[in-house]
């Protein structure tokens, strides 16, 4: 079953202890896939709940990443790549009340490794402001469908006059 399903529909019904014990034990074992993917130069390029297969029981410790056709291979992976692949991750997760701050930190150290803790830090802050990035573009981009009002005008005249030619045409059988 797709993580976003599970988040949804199981995790809520746990116990508190159940529950930070499956976050704890499933963000180690992605943490882990996902550094191994890195250290052989992979990138998924559309990472996100819905993409990662888990287990349908919480004791079910099975995990797979899909979307391979997503995954590419880099010659160098940068921070902002790392950053852009996480933060559409991170965004995934938005609506899921019972994945706290504290277990996204623990995840991103488990990610990491044995890397320093400020390196963790910029990794975090590049995360947040690619998340930050991505919503401007997303407002931009639905500010742009909504049309001006002369826009709308236009088109209701169109639709209109339309109308107006085809009940012409019907009323004079032509």
């Amino acid at each position: 079953v797709t993580l976003s399903v599970f988040l949804a529909h199981r995790l809520p019904g746990m116990s508190t202890a159940e529950r930070e014990a499956w976050i704890d034990r499933f963000s180690r074992r992605l943490a882990g896939v996902l550094n191994q993917l890195r250290k052989f130069s992979f990138l998924h390029g559309q990472l996100n709940a819905t993409n990662i297969l888990v287990g349908v029981e919480p004791n079910d410790g099975r995990l797979q990443i899909g979307g391979v056709q997503d995954i590419s291979r880099k010659r160098r992976i940068s921070q902002r790549e790392i950053a852009r692949e996480l933060s559409q991750f991170e965004s995934s997760l938005d609506g899921v009340p019972e994945v706290h701050l504290v277990h996204r930190r623990r995840f991103l150290k488990s990610y990491l490794g044995n890397r320093s803790a400020a390196d963790a830090r910029r990794l975090w802050k590049a995360i947040q402001a690619e998340l930050s990035t991505s919503n401007r573009r997303n407002a931009v981009s639905h500010r742009a469908a909504r049309w001006t009002v002369g826009e709308r005008l236009r088109s209701r005249a169109a639709v209109f006059l339309a109308t107006i030619l085809l009940a012409l045409v019907v009323c004079c059988g032509c």
